[in-house]
């Protein structure tokens, strides 16, 4: 059935295709079919630096200090995928299991000021650097298209993927005034929800093949958090408490082999 769907599409394309399906809708025929492909694309990660400062010195005076800095990281991913895939007519349903590796973990510096400080006081100021790391992402998805034409199948796509994330954050006070830092890491197990959206195209000549193009959506987690002080002696002892939970969005073209 799967050949049959690129000849006819090929016929299209050819000019010498002059009918849609030509298939009842009852009995309702199907067939079904395994699949492996590699993907590529770009995305996005979206969301804040959470960062509480306080100071824990005994008889210490400064309120405790509260930062969002705005982190969006941009870069590339890439993977693979399997699956299986069942055609009821011109309906597809679909279940496939991918494995993709990002380049989203750029470093981003900012700088702060602790409570007295941002009120103009004698206060501390801290330079800083955040880093959030993915490893591999391994996600399991439910597939729903319609093939609307020989040549064209838009459909969607609503699973899980899980992954772990390590959040690192770096602090340094002012050398000529506070010459401490201290460096924070924490990691999370995170399971988030996919949505996606795409078509697929059959390739003329060339059997069994098909081209994607998709968006994903992956949503928040819970926090990956990174906590970490300094014990400086000198009536301050900073300690900072670090928090994320990206959503990600991405844009990919996949080459698929249906088996």
């Amino acid at each position: 059935m799967i050949r049959m769907r690129s000849l006819l599409c090929l016929s299209l394309l050819l000019g010498s295709f002059s009918g849609a399906h030509a298939q009842d809708w009852w009995p309702l025929p199907w067939d079904g079919n395994l699949l492996f492909g590699v993907s590529g694309g770009y995305a996005e990660r979206l969301d804040n630096v959470d960062i509480t400062l306080a100071y824990t010195s005994p008889g210490n005076t400064i309120p405790s200090s509260f930062l969002i800095e705005d982190y969006t990281d941009t870069g590339y991913l890439g993977g693979f995928f399997v699956g299986a895939q069942v055609w009821i007519d011109r309906v597809l349903i679909g279940a496939e299991f991918s494995v993709d590796w990002d380049e989203l973990d750029r470093k981003h510096f900012f700088g702060f000021s602790d409570a007295n400080g941002q009120v103009r006081l004698n206060g501390l100021g801290y330079s800083a650097m955040a880093r959030y790391e993915r490893d591999v992402t391994y996600a399991l998805s439910a597939r729903f298209g319609y093939e609307i034409t020989p040549c064209f199948m838009p459909y969607a796509r609503v699973g899980v993927a899980k992954s772990r994330d390590t959040l690192t954050v770096a602090f340094a006070g002012d050398p000529a005034i506070y010459n401490f830092g201290v460096i924070t890491q924490g990691d999370a197990e995170q399971i988030r929800y996919l949505l996606g959206l795409g078509f697929e195209v059959p390739v003329p000549y060339l059997p069994f093949i098909g081209l994607r193009a998709e968006y994903n959506y992956q949503s928040r987690a819970k926090n990956t958090e990174a906590l970490g002080g300094i014990n400086d002696n000198l009536g301050f002892n900073p300690f900072f408490m670090n928090k994320m939970n990206p959503r990600t969005q991405i844009a990919k073209i996949s080459a698929v082999w249906n088996i």
